[in-house]
């Protein structure tokens, strides 16, 4: 019997949905993409399309290619579900408003922006693959 897929959460959306835009706004196609991160084509698009939550380790893949870092699209994804802009002083904040991924390309935080008072290992819990 098939296993029954998770849901796909607001964090899970709004990651697929930068990722999206970043490879849009670098002309890559779902098939550059896949030859460049060594994930299926099949995979991609579902991931793009917010299908199916990217593993912690896809997400780094795929935002090598877009030219920034898995935890600046996390910490961008959190911003846009919490409906806040990152501040000016934010790491990695250019000021500009959530839905503008370029300024997010120096952020290399493991903590994912969230501050001390949360542990890594609840990040990788929330960010676990289905597989």
């Amino acid at each position: 019997m098939a296993r029954k897929p998770k849901p796909v959460d607001g964090l899970d959306k709004a990651c697929s949905a930068l990722l999206r835009e970043r490879a849009k706004k670098k002309g890559l196609s779902q098939q550059r993409l896949a030859t460049a991160t060594g994930i299926s084509q099949n995979r991609v698009g579902i991931i793009l399309r917010g299908e199916r939550a990217a593993s912690v380790g896809e997400i780094a893949k795929l935002a090598e290619c877009v030219a920034t870092t898995a935890s600046a699209v996390i910490t961008q994804a959190e911003a846009l579900i919490a409906g806040a802009t990152p501040s000016a002083s934010a790491p990695g904040s250019d000021g500009a408003a959530s839905g503008d991924v370029s300024g997010v390309d120096n952020v290399a935080r493991p903590d994912f922006g969230r501050g001390k008072s949360r542990k890594v290992s609840e990040d990788l819990e929330e960010l676990e693959p289905f597989a």
